[in-house]
C-alpha cells in the first residue's frame, strides 16, 4: 500500500521559474495531496494548467492559502 502524502494541501505563491519548480516537484514526488497554484497573472494561470503543474489556480492568495497546510511564497 503507498504511503499517504505528507500534506493535503500545498499552495505556492508566484509561479516563476522557483514556485513552478516547487510545485511540480511537490506533484512529481507526492509530497501533497493537492497542489494549488496562486499567482496575479491571468496568463500564468492558464499555463500552470495546461502544463499540469498544479490541481488548481486561483488569482486571490487569500482564498488559495486558506486551503492549505503549507504556503511557500516564491
Amino acid at each position: 500500500m503507498p504511503e499517504a502524502a505528507p500534506l493535503g494541501c500545498l499552495a505556492v505563491v508566484g509561479l516563476g521559474l522557483i514556485g513552478s519548480s516547487i510545485a511540480r516537484g511537490a506533484r512529481r514526488y507526492g509530497l501533497a495531496e493537492r497542489v494549488v497554484a496562486i499567482d496575479a497573472d491571468e496568463a500564468v494561470r492558464a499555463r500552470v494548467l495546461d502544463l499540469g503543474i498544479a490541481d488548481a489556480v486561483t488569482g486571490d492568495a487569500a482564498a488559495g492559502a486558506a486551503q492549505a497546510d503549507l504556503v511557500i511564497l516564491c
